[in-house]
């Protein structure tokens, strides 16, 4: 049961990312952090993704999360990304909680 539960939430936590292309959007945001996202954003086909220039994605991971929910200052961007941080996997393991 509680391999199963944290197995989706792994699963749930691998599979969001939330991509971002307006500078606004990314404002406060660390040079480490703007690095990483942009270089997420090219692994996942985002071609000429430049830490200063975009598109950036952002995940549900520690090392993306964190800095985000810390630093960026648009507040669209950090709710969308703890709605989806709060309910992550949560349709899959509401059968199990049950």
């Amino acid at each position: 049961l509680s391999t199963a539960f944290s197995n989706n939430l792994l699963d749930a936590t691998k599979a969001f990312s939330l991509t971002l292309t307006e500078p606004a959007q990314v404002d406060g945001l660390p040079p480490s952090a703007l690095a990483l996202a942009a270089s997420r954003a090219a692994e996942e086909g985002e071609e000429g993704a430049t830490a200063e220039s975009g598109p950036w994605r952002l995940g549900l991971d520690m090392p993306s999360y964190l800095p985000a929910m810390k630093f960026l200052r648009d507040r669209s961007v950090r709710e969308a990304l703890y709605r989806a941080f709060v309910t992550r996997a949560g349709e899959v393991n509401a059968p199990l909680i049950r």
